[in-house]
């Protein structure tokens, strides 16, 4: 009765399965990669990533900067990336369960730092975050518990 219709669509599907996955063989927008290596300006104007890549199953030697941890005194701010004016890109996880984190450029001053309200980016418990614009600025974080565990790397 309605073989023919679901044969069609499942010949169908199976088709766009494999145009899928000859596409994923070519990475068109990739920086080839180097051991330890950071690609330069130039190699990344116009990608996105971490950093600057879109990759179909590659994976790229980023060389971030680990910049991880914990926060020292809860419900004060804290330093968590220094201006770098070579900075790509950089990406943020809240690894606490409860903790609403909040983070804020220090500005071209470097004094600003982020507070819990709305001057400053909250980011939830278990939230990733990364930009799609980047300055070079210092970045400080506020979280109301003293050792909030914070996932962070710049590139």
């Amino acid at each position: 009765m309605n073989f023919k219709r679901y044969l069609g669509a499942a010949l169908a599907l199976c088709a766009l399965v494999m145009a899928s996955a000859a596409m994923a063989q070519t990475v068109p927008n990739a920086v080839a990669p180097q051991v330890n290596s950071v690609p330069t300006q130039a190699q990344c104007n116009g990608r996105l990533g971490s950093p600057c890549y879109q990759v179909a199953g590659v994976i790229l030697t980023d060389g971030a900067v680990n910049r991880s941890g914990t926060i020292a005194a809860g419900g004060t701010a804290q330093d968590l990336m220094p201006a770098n004016s070579a900075r790509l890109g950089w990406e943020f996880q809240n690894q606490s369960q409860s903790d609403t984190c909040y983070i804020r450029s220090k500005g071209s001053l470097g004094t600003t730092v982020a507070t819990a309200d709305q001057n400053s980016l909250a980011i939830y418990p278990g939230q990733y975050f990364s930009p799609a614009h980047v300055t070079g600025y210092g970045l400080s974080i506020y979280c109301g518990l003293t050792g909030t565990p914070y996932y962070a790397r710049e590139w």
